[in-house]
């Protein structure tokens, strides 16, 4: 018991010894850092895990406070699923003061991060970065001044170049240098150039896999070939050459065709116009002088066209629709007179009215008969007599049927919120208890209230003859066609 007692610590102290090995000397030496999680006495060392930090150097210096302080780290840890052969880690530098903070890291990849510990490229870095030689790759920075390569030199890159104007082929100007600028996509696409300087931008282009440029130099834009005044967009007036066009803007005005807009407009355009197209307007449309529809013309009208409304005005005389060679209508200042058929969709001819309520009845209802209010100079209310000679008509707007024309005039008594028509044909709610109705029957009012009912006695109801019956109803309430016709 004793022997065994003793050979565990020292077994312990053998596996602890071995964790770290180094060899300072020889052909190949090296420092190994071994990583194990603990030992299990039946089946030897655990394995290391995902996330496992594998060891670290800890570079430390001795300071006045009597401790030894660390500066720098390097690391590795374990970031992947763990074989039997081997596993993917990641090594990391760590610096800093007064805390040490990752600098550079190095994925099981091979992707280097500067300044990030998750690089998505070759080298990623986050930061600004600083070169003061070349940088080769698909940005390039280089000072070539006395050589014109050629197109075929150019691999998928952008590249910028400080270069001699007499090198690639550029005329005398302001300055003998200038910067480039090469854009090479690869492929069969073409190679371009930007070359900037006090003169102006000059550009040129060839196939990617040309030994040589071989093409003119062109100048995208200066002063020489700008010319035009303040506020006017420019418009090509040659094929290399800008000048002025109708387009006026200030900023705050639009003006085609003039240059001085009347205040208060953003857009004013002298000269005629023509649209062709549908045309939708939010807002209201005002034209003064001369409107166009069609091949017709109207000459010294306002029309303000708006969302709900169009409002035409002529403060020279009347306005007159003229179609096929004829007048149709002429409007003036006290009559609208129309020489033709109007067709208006709708079925009865109605007057707006007040109607008092009666309780417990609310509003009257579209087909609800109505008689005089005596109470009420020019109102109504519902009617609820028999053979009353005081009906006035029956509220329009019942079964889908629609007044055609309705008359009124707002802020006079011959005004109000319900239509009541007084000619034409419309539903009324009908009792045939006092007897079935039938087409052609008259009509007359009844004590249910809002109702019509069956002419018994013709010299009875003479004088509250609300119209005939165009459809039948054999028993109960219900709406009746009526061609109303007040007797």
């Amino acid at each position: 018991m004793k022997i065994r007692i003793l050979l565990l610590p020292i077994l312990f102290l053998s596996l602890m010894l071995n964790d770290i090995q180094a060899q300072i000397s020889g052909q190949n030496p090296e420092l190994k850092i071994n990583k194990n999680n603990g030992y299990n006495p039946l089946t030897g060392r655990n394995p290391v895990v995902d996330g496992d930090l594998l060891g670290s150097i800890l570079l430390q210096g001795w300071v006045n406070d009597g401790f030894y302080h660390p500066g720098a780290t390097l690391s590795a840890t374990a970031t992947g699923t763990i074989s039997n052969d081997g596993f993917p880690a990641m090594l990391q530098m760590s610096t800093g003061y007064p805390s040490l903070t990752p600098r550079m890291t190095i994925t099981a990849e091979g992707l280097v991060g500067v300044g990030t510990e998750a690089p998505a490229f070759e080298l990623h870095t986050e930061g600004n970065t600083h070169t003061t030689g070349d940088f080769y790759g698909r940005i390039h920075f280089d000072d070539n001044q006395t050589a014109d390569d050629g197109p075929i030199t150019y691999v998928d890159e952008a590249y910028f170049e400080l270069k001699q104007r007499n090198v690639v082929g550029l005329a005398e100007g302001s300055g003998t240098h200038g910067g480039m600028l090469t854009l090479s996509p690869g492929a069969s696409s073409h190679d371009h150039q930007l070359f900037f300087d006090e003169s102006g931008i000059f550009t040129r282009r060839a196939a990617g896999n040309e030994p040589a440029w071989g093409t003119d130099w062109y100048q995208l834009l200066s002063s020489n070939e700008i010319s035009g005044s303040q506020n006017y967009v420019a418009k090509f007036t040659g094929s290399s050459q800008l000048g002025p066009s109708q387009l006026w803007d200030d900023g705050d005005q639009v003006g085609i065709g003039t240059d001085n807009p009347a205040p208060g407009f953003f857009l004013e355009v002298e000269g005629n116009t023509r649209i062709e197209g549908n045309t939708t307007l939010t807002e209201a449309l005002n034209v003064w002088g001369r409107l166009s529809l069609g091949s017709n013309q109207f000459a010294g009208l306002a029309y303000n066209i708006g969302a709900s409304e169009l409002y035409i005005d002529n403060q020279a005389g009347d306005i007159r629709f003229h179609a096929a060679g004829e007048d149709m209508m002429t409007i003036s200042d006290t009559e609208v007179d129309v020489k033709k058929r109007i067709t208006v969709t709708g079925a009865d001819l109605a007057e707006r009215f007040r109607v008092n309520t009666i309780e417990p009845h609310s509003r009257p209802q579209p087909g609800m008969l109505l008689s005089i209010d005596p109470e009420h100079p020019g109102e109504l209310k519902l009617s609820q007599h028999a053979h009353d000679r005081l009906v006035a008509g029956v509220v329009s707007g019942a079964n889908g049927i629609q007044t055609a024309m309705l008359l009124g005039q707002e802020g006079t008594i011959a005004d109000g919120d319900v239509p009541v028509a007084i000619v034409g044909r419309v539903y009324c709610y009908v009792d045939a208890s006092y007897g079935p109705v039938q087409p052609g029957d008259l009509l007359t009012t009844s004590a249910t209230p809002g109702h019509a009912m069956k002419v018994q006695d013709y010299a009875t109801a003479q004088g509250a003859i609300v119209g005939k019956a165009m459809t039948s109803l054999e028993e109960g309430r219900g709406l009746v066609l009526v061609l109303v016709s007040m007797q």
